[in-house]
């Protein structure tokens, strides 16, 4: 689809992933996005495309590394926790995410609906007159 200015005023007034990227939790779902779907399937590409066992232990002992530090931190007292209106900030958040998300589903199947609908009505007026009466 050739991306000119009539394209995006369209896909700006319409599609849901549009109201997706300015919705007020952006942030929020860009970051999940990226944790979910971005840096797995970079790090799966680039473990699967390179055939240098060196490389592959190198990366494998820095995230050991990392595990590491961490299991330290946690060894030492360290233990990084949120506080109460940090929790209950997350929860709101998401919980209004959860909202808008079902909202946009909700959009998603009534607009499947009204398709149907509308691939229905163009079969029926397709038809002869005797085939229509004979539904």
């Amino acid at each position: 689809m050739p991306l000119d200015h009539d394209t995006l005023v369209r896909l700006r007034a319409g599609h849901p992933a549009w109201r997706l990227l300015v919705a007020r939790h952006a942030p929020l779902i860009a970051s999940f996005l990226d944790l979910a779907f971005v840096q797995p399937n970079e790090r799966t590409i680039a473990e699967g495309s390179d055939c240098d066992p060196d490389a592959r232990r190198r990366e494998l002992l820095r995230r050991r590394e990392e595990i590491d530090a961490e299991l330290a931190r946690l060894d030492e007292g360290h233990v990084p926790t949120l506080d109460d209106t940090a929790v209950r900030d997350r929860f709101q958040q998401f919980a209004a995410l959860a909202r808008e998300l079902l909202g946009d589903f909700r959009e998603v199947e009534e607009n499947f609906r009204r398709l149907e609908s509308i691939g229905s009505i163009k079969d029926v007026l397709s038809r002869p007159r005797g085939a229509v009466v004979a539904l």
